[in-house]
């Protein structure tokens, strides 16, 4: 069926690809066009790299292996859920936060 399919694929591995993937064609996209420059560039692909250090990290051993593992993998939705937030933020709000942002001499 479709959805043993989709299960089969739905895996950290090709999470990390995707991630991974979305980061390699935005910095390409970025080298060709130079639109936004590179404070803007920063401030949008920051949290995917982190995202990437989470599941790379993740893949190889939990992130605390003192707690359980119910508790790792909540912990690593919740990181990768700040990040996504922290992207989504920037996204929409970079132009606002730089206007506001105070001129230096």
């Amino acid at each position: 069926m479709l959805s043993d399919r989709l299960k089969s694929h739905a895996n950290l591995r090709n999470l990390t690809f995707a991630f991974s993937l979305l980061l390699f064609v935005w910095v390409i996209w970025y080298c060709y066009t130079g639109s936004g420059g590179a404070q803007e560039l920063v401030s949008r692909l920051l949290p995917i790299a982190l995202i990437l250090q989470v599941l790379f990290t993740y893949q190889k051993e939990p992130l605390y292996k003192w707690l359980p593992a119910i508790a790792n993998h909540v912990l690593v939705v919740v990181y990768i859920g700040i990040c996504v937030y922290a992207f989504v933020y920037f996204y929409l709000y970079y132009d606002e936060r730089q206007v506001s942002a105070p001129a230096t001499p």
